[in-house]
This record gives C-alpha cells, structure tokens and sequence, in this order.
C-alpha cells in the first residue's frame, strides 16, 4: 500500500488551486497512488452545511476538513485540499493535528497575484463584490493571511532548500507556488456570501474562505 500524506493548497479564489488539485490527482493515480481530492464546494454542501462565514465558521470548516484529510492520509490515501483556509490559526491546527498523528502534510501557497485572480473570476465574485451584491470577499473585505515566507522545513529539520521548486520533494510544510495560467478553477465554496442590492463594494479584488 502507498503511504498517504496531505498536501493542502491555500490561496485566493481563483487562484487555480483546484486546477492545480486535480491535475496532480490525475498524475498520482497514474502512477498508482490511491488519490482523494476534498473539493471545498462538496464540504460546504455535505459536511459543513449550515456553516456561515464568520471567522468562527470558517474556522470550523477548516478544521472539519482537516480531520477528514489527516484520516484518508493515515489511510495511505493523498489527500489534496485546495480550500482557502484564510486565517493562519486554523491552518496551524491543521498541521498540528497531522504532527501529532505522525501524518505527512505539505501547505501549498498558490500564490497567484489578486490581478490576476480577479481578471479571471471564474465565478464572478470578484465582479458582485465590486457591484455591491456580496460581501466577505477573502481579501478584499475580509482577511486573507499569506503563509510566511521561508526556509523549506519539515517537523524533523529547517533548512534552506537549493532545488528548483519543481523539483523539489523535501519541501515541507510549506512551499509557494505561483499559477499564472488561465484556469477553470471552480471555486473552493468558502468564499463570500451575498448582501442585499445597493450595497456598497470595496473595489479591487481578492479572496475569503
């Protein structure tokens, strides 16, 4: 059986963080990895439903995802996560609950530019939020908190790494990737909710979990 491990993709909403998840499941399987993508639209709807946006909420979807990522990848499944995930604290939980089980997990960095996730808006929140119809957008009404920037590390060691990000397999926990490609990135469900007509928007553009 192949061992499992987490990799969680953070980032803007259309960022092509799902784009990303599915092109790599598709590569894992192929070469015989047992592969689970958890696809934040699917959370909202059949295990965090009825979970709003608050920072609360978020926190606890974040969290619900986790638990169910660290049981496939001590399953020896991968499982990839391209869900936002917005605030650090909760992302830290994630990676905690992995160290204590002694489950692998990689945070990925998406870190596309906000120009460019919102030129593509692939479901057009970028566009309501500056019309006024929604609010919450992660990163331009509500908080979006990059990883940190730094040394590749993993729980067993930290120290600079001098591969090519592609090609580099011992960067652990964290690792930024930029996707400056045009993508079907479908969302991650974590992103804003809507307000009543006439709101107000915040201009520019970003995202929310």
């Amino acid at each position: 059986m192949t061992s499992g491990a987490t990799v969680w993709l953070t980032g803007l909403p259309s960022a092509g963080k799902t784009t990303i998840a599915y092109e790599l499941a598709g590569r894992l399987r192929a070469e015989g990895h047992r592969v689970e993508v958890l696809d934040g639209d699917e959370i909202r709807e059949f295990i965090s439903a009825g979970l709003g946006f608050s920072r609360e909420d978020r926190h606890t979807n974040v969290q619900r995802i986790g638990y169910v990522a660290e049981l496939l990848a001590r399953n020896g499944v991968k499982a990839l996560v391209p869900v936002i995930a917005p605030y650090t604290d909760s992302r830290d939980a994630v990676r905690k609950r992995h160290e204590t089980n002694g489950t692998p997990y990689v945070e990925v960095h998406v870190a596309t530019p906000v120009e460019v996730c919102s030129e593509r808006d692939v479901k057009g929140l970028y566009a309501k939020q500056a019309a006024g119809e929604l609010t919450g957008l992660t990163g331009v009404d509500d908080p979006y908190e990059s990883p940190p920037r730094r040394t590749c590390a993993s729980s067993r060691s930290t120290r600079a790494c001098r591969s090519p990000r592609r090609r580099c397999t011992r960067c652990s926990p964290r690792r930024d990737w930029h996707d400056d490609r045009r993508t079907r990135d479908r969302g991650d469900g974590d992103s804003v909710r809507a307000v009543a007509p006439g709101r107000a928007g915040v201009r520019g553009g970003a995202h929310r979990p």
